[in-house]
């Protein structure tokens, strides 16, 4: 490894997902570690491009976890890949936190026990669906909003914030449906689903 005076972050991103494609298996924990500045130059250069590819990797079951270095590195880029990418974000301010950050990444990924959860969330017509807070990258089909919830370790938990709009405003009761799948970590027992119904009073 020696330096070149340039960022090519894609290249490396890709490299990565490459190699742990290679032994990809929806019961095992398959995740890509980028280390950057985000300040990419060379290849792919926007957020969302960049992010879009940690995306589809998230998609295959490969989460991607960054860890942003240097005064200057680019928040946005680093927090994207992260997100799309159903991983971790870190900064690291001083070299010396990185063996801390690996060790809380390998014990993170011993502790897991749901691999690649995702969120169906079902609304009435009722109601127009005005933003998500907490996830950018989901999709909303025929009244039921889709995001992925990535891998969930022991303890852990999720927080999604749903801002509607009220087509009428004089209706004060609404129903949603909510499902969750995921694989389960400790064997090949295939998807997993949850459902629960949820009625609010407005």
């Amino acid at each position: 490894i020696y330096p070149g005076g340039s960022t090519y972050l894609e290249g490396g991103l890709r490299a990565g997902i490459e190699e742990v494609s290679k032994n990809n298996r929806e019961d095992r924990i398959n995740r890509v570690l980028i280390m950057s500045d985000g300040l990419a130059n060379v290849g792919l250069s926007g957020y969302e491009e960049l992010g879009n590819v940690a995306k589809e990797s998230s998609e295959k079951g490969i989460s991607v976890t960054s860890m942003g270095v240097g005064v200057d590195y680019d928040e946005e880029t680093m927090m994207y890949l992260a997100e799309y990418g159903h991983g971790n974000y870190h900064f690291i301010g001083d070299p010396e936190q990185i063996p801390t950050i690996f060790e809380k990444e390998i014990k993170e990924l011993k502790a897991i026990v749901a691999l690649g959860a995702e969120l169906d969330f079902g609304f009435p017509s009722s109601l127009v669906l005005h933003q998500v807070y907490g996830f950018l990258n989901y999709t909303q089909l025929n009244g039921v909003i889709k995001l992925g919830l990535g891998d969930f370790y022991s303890g852990d938990n999720r927080r999604v914030v749903f801002h509607f709009k009220a087509v009428n405003p004089e209706q004060d009761v609404y129903d949603f449906n909510i499902t969750v799948a995921y694989n389960h970590a400790d064997n090949n027992s295939g998807k997993l689903i949850l459902k629960t119904n949820v009625t609010l009073e407005a």
